[in-house]
């Protein structure tokens, strides 16, 4: 298969949708999303039943209903605090995605440095191959001195 050229917003994109660290996150940012309606669960009632010979010989039957309830304070701070916790973590996806895009840029900029360079690279050598043919041709003809082959020999890089 051929390649497409890559853009840098391509590459940004294709980034942020395969980024398992950011995928992670938007998934616990759903999950506090979810649990910011928990805030106002009431604790469950308890039922304690007990029997036996407890405090004499005649047999004892205990039964007991225990409730727990919170002043309304406590369950508008617990709500305020899930909601919190699910803004930061939305907060935190931003700050993932903005170090994501900065590294992908960077990247990206390397990448089209080194090709650039290698573009040069390439040119060059092609520059002082013809040169040391040419000069391998004036020396078998007799026009320079062996100062010049060998002068476009180390040019070469031979």
């Amino acid at each position: 298969m051929a390649q497409v050229p890559l853009s840098l917003q391509g590459a940004i994109d294709t980034a942020l949708a395969n980024n398992l660290n950011i995928n992670n996150q938007k998934l616990r940012s759903e999950y506090h999303q979810v649990l910011t309606r928990s805030g106002k669960v009431v604790a469950p009632t308890n039922v304690v039943a007990e029997y036996g010979q407890i405090n004499s010989i005649y047999p004892d039957a205990r039964i007991g209903l225990n409730q727990t309830l919170s002043f309304p304070q406590v369950h508008r701070s617990q709500k305020a605090l899930l909601i919190k916790e699910w803004e930061s973590s939305v907060l935190n996806i931003g700050v993932n995605e903005a170090l994501l895009k900065k590294q992908v840029t960077q990247l990206y900029g390397q990448l089209l440095y080194l090709e650039a360079k290698k573009k040069i690279l390439e040119r060059t050598d092609t520059l002082f191959s013809a040169f040391l043919a040419k000069a391998n041709l004036r020396f078998n003809k007799g026009e320079s001195n062996l100062l010049e082959q060998k002068t476009a020999e180390n040019q070469r890089g031979r």
